[in-house]
């Protein structure tokens, strides 16, 4: 394969892993405080006899953009948005995976949990457990969780000096890397509220267009060159 050939077969590898990023984001435009991915790139020159050859694109991996989402009221007094900074924590299995979505029930035990039934942890890092003659639940602009009896607990609200290093898991939440979590000191929930995706469906929909687009007219492209390089060694022999 022509050198021309490695070079658009990166670019095309580069639009794929574009394409796949932009389609999750469509894919999510309707899940509670999912974040926009972006991708990092680099360009690597290649170079012979210190002269450069050609161009390709290295993946550098995936960002994270958390930038506030809009606010849409649920009328569920368990639900709660956070503005600006900060995370809920919740327990899945022996680690602590930390989220946006602040869609919470109280399971049969009793205990607070997400929509997957994970307990959401305190500010202790400790399942939060609502007695069961909670009558009157509220959650105050601080996090604190009431009944008519007064305060329960307080939710755990948490911060990173480098959210956008955050990994991904599968359940739309976030686990450090090499971070530890930081207690905000004066969160601010919104009960009743829970915040949207921050994606732009109509922005990340045209991108997809135009990637795809770009992305085929590249295959088309290389299939071109190997049909020039098939029909040069076919007809070279021919000229001697």
């Amino acid at each position: 394969m022509p050198l021309s050939s490695y070079i658009m077969s990166s670019h095309m590898i580069g639009q794929r892993h574009r394409l796949d990023t932009v389609a999750d984001n469509v894919a999510n435009v309707n899940t509670v405080g999912y974040k926009r991915q972006t991708l990092d790139f680099q360009e690597l020159v290649s170079r012979q006899q210190g002269q450069e050859v050609g161009s390709f694109a290295n993946h550098n991996g995936t960002r994270l953009e958390f930038v506030q989402g809009g606010l849409s009221p649920t009328g569920n007094p368990l639900d709660v948005a956070i503005m600006g900074e900060g995370f809920l924590a919740v327990q899945v299995g022996n680690n602590v995976h930390y989220t946006r979505n602040g869609h919470m029930n109280i399971d049969a035990e009793g205990q607070l949990v997400n929509d997957l039934g994970e307990p959401v942890l305190d500010a202790n890092n400790a399942p939060i457990n609502i007695p069961q003659d909670s009558t009157e639940l509220t959650i105050t602009s601080d996090g604190t969780v009431n009944n008519q009896n007064g305060a329960i607990a307080a939710l755990g609200v948490y911060s990173f000096d480098n959210p956008k290093m955050m990994q991904r898991t599968g359940n739309n939440g976030y686990i450090p890397i090499n971070q530890p979590a930081i207690p905000v000191e004066t969160p601010r929930v919104s009960q009743g509220f829970l915040e949207n995706s921050n994606v732009n469906a109509v922005q990340e929909t045209v991108k997809m267009t135009d990637l795809a687009r770009k992305y085929e007219s590249a295959a088309q492209l290389i299939n071109s060159m190997d049909e020039l390089e098939q029909r040069a060694i076919r007809t070279l022999p021919t000229l001697q």
